[in-house]
């Protein structure tokens, strides 16, 4: 059996013709890295496009790794900043993102200049 390149998937129809399909996780799709694509039955050339799309997904992955980066020095501002950044943030409604950050721009003012893990729950309340 023939090795597939990452997130690549052999489709056989009912007739019998094969055909492959790039099927990558929801993540990676909602952060409009890649997208799902049929690719057709030419293996060579499958290969060839699934080796540029891994390519954009490890150098997103690369990215998201160095933004990641959180140090015990870092500061409530940073957590803030990074979780702007987050899918998790984007995925919220408009109406959603507005509560959110009139939140967060509370917690930035008040103690967004501490080191997070110095938080206590009393510092939190």
């Amino acid at each position: 059996m023939k090795t597939l390149p990452r997130y690549v998937q052999q489709r056989v129809s009912p007739s019998g013709d094969i055909s492959y399909r790039f099927n990558p996780p929801q993540i990676l799709v909602d952060a409009g890295v890649v997208k799902r694509e049929e690719y057709g039955c030419d293996l060579k050339q499958v290969r060839k496009i699934a080796r540029e799309h891994n390519k954009a997904i490890d150098d997103w992955r690369e990215e998201q790794a160095r933004v990641v980066g959180l140090k015990p020095s870092s500061r409530v501002t940073d957590l803030i900043n990074f979780y702007y950044q987050s899918n998790d943030f984007n995925m919220l409604r408009d109406t959603t993102k507005v509560d959110y950050r009139y939140f967060l721009t509370i917690l930035h003012q008040t103690i967004g200049h501490r080191k997070y893990k110095d938080i206590t729950p009393k510092v939190a309340k």
